[in-house]
């Protein structure tokens, strides 16, 4: 049985045990989506500046500057995502990765867009204000659909999680997964 130190650290260093594969699960998909968080922040800042510069710069109509600049910070967060949050499970051509990536998030775009209107119409929200409502609302939505869909785990990558796994998670990096 693996060492426990204050604060409950584990010593896995020489364990071979394993975690309860819902314990384990959980705590992986916690670290993925606290990546894809970080991913999400850059795409929404890509998001939220080409937004100000086609609306408030060139005067775009809403219409159509929003779901540009949400094209936009999509291209942008699909390649940080293959790169580093789901760096471990991109297997076979990326073009299929991205066929299924890019019709997700035009959902997700819908969902962004129809917020934003929505709010900017019936409350007088500031077009940038109802924009982080409507993203955040869609963030949800990609990353459930993106990890259970475009980066699915194999059924023997969920089934060999360890603690040391978990360890090396919070060291920075989900490479043995």
């Amino acid at each position: 049985m693996g060492q426990f130190y204050a604060k409950g650290h584990v010593n896995v260093l020489n364990s071979s045990e394993r975690l309860p594969a819902t314990v384990a699960s959980a705590w992986l998909l916690a670290q993925r989506f606290q990546k894809f968080l970080v991913v999400g922040a850059i795409g929404l800042a890509v998001n939220q500046f080409a937004l100000w510069i086609m609306r408030g710069g060139f005067e775009i109509a809403l219409f159509i500057a929003s779901p540009i600049a949400i094209f936009l910070s999509m291209m942008v967060t699909f390649t940080l995502n293959e790169m580093w949050t789901w760096h471990d499970r991109g297997t076979g051509p990326l073009i299929h990765r991205i066929g299924l990536y890019f019709p997700i998030n035009m959902v997700g775009l819908v969902i962004n867009y129809l917020v934003l209107q929505f709010l900017v119409d019936h409350t007088s929200m500031h077009y940038l204000m109802a924009n982080l409502v409507g993203a955040g609302l869609a963030a949800i939505w990609n990353f459930f659909v993106n990890n259970s869909i475009t980066w699915r785990a194999s059924s023997d990558v969920n089934d060999s999680v360890t603690r040391t796994q978990v360890v090396e998670s919070q060291r920075g990096g989900l490479d043995d997964q």
